[in-house]
């Protein structure tokens, strides 16, 4: 996980039959928060589910230099509302408005490509 770069992601499975009948429309949808007890920053997000999801969002945190900690991972039909604990590289939570902002679109726009 450290170096995700060198791991290619080559999962060419299509989308399974029970998911094409869901809507697609929704967008995916990133939101913070401080988990202040736990001293980390909790990134909640909604997507479609898809195969390759947790990779690419791995791959998202890899490249932001973003440590896990713990998730939590929940499918429900096709929508995926994960929770991410994370911290920065020094294990601190990420407060700076600008990379969260960055972590946030780059999120996006793994997601809905």
């Amino acid at each position: 996980l450290k170096d995700a770069k060198s791991y290619p992601l080559g999962i060419n499975r299509r989308l399974p039959r029970q998911l094409k009948h869901f809507d697609k429309e929704d967008q995916t949808r990133v939101a913070f928060f401080q988990d202040k007890k736990q001293n980390r920053t909790v990134i909640d997000i909604n997507t479609t589910d898809k195969p390759s999801l947790l990779s690419l969002i791995g791959i998202v945190f890899s490249d932001s230099e973003i440590y896990l900690h713990h998730a939590k991972i929940a499918t429900i039909g096709a929508n995926a509302e994960d929770w991410f604990y994370v911290s920065d590289s020094n294990g601190l939570p990420i407060t700076d408005p600008d990379l969260l902002k960055k972590l946030r679109t780059d999120l996006i726009q793994a997601l809905d490509d």
